[in-house]
């Protein structure tokens, strides 16, 4: 499901690639890169609260994955908190 999430969102199907990452989330939690790319797909689509949700989700994974904390450092700054920003930048 993973890869073909990266193939919808490659093919502008933000909708299909949405239910491919949720599905991978299902079957490898564990594997975080679906939770990175989900969020970004949130992100583009300015679906702030949905990417901070399924970023934070994949923290409770790898607490210290870098992309997750680069990510919602991205994500908060749009959204216009720069405390929380500044928070996952730190990491």
């Amino acid at each position: 499901p993973y890869n073909l999430a990266f193939l919808y969102q490659d093919l502008q199907q933000p909708a299909e690639a949405e239910k491919s990452y949720l599905k991978a989330i299902t079957i490898a939690p564990e594997f975080v890169p679906s939770y990175v790319n989900l969020g970004i797909l949130y992100k583009r689509a300015k679906r702030y609260d949905d990417a901070v949700s399924i970023l934070n989700r994949g923290l409770e994974v790898a607490p210290d994955f870098y992309n997750l904390h680069s990510e919602l450092t991205k994500v908060y700054r749009l959204k216009g908190d720069e405390p929380s920003a500044a928070e996952h930048l730190a990491r």
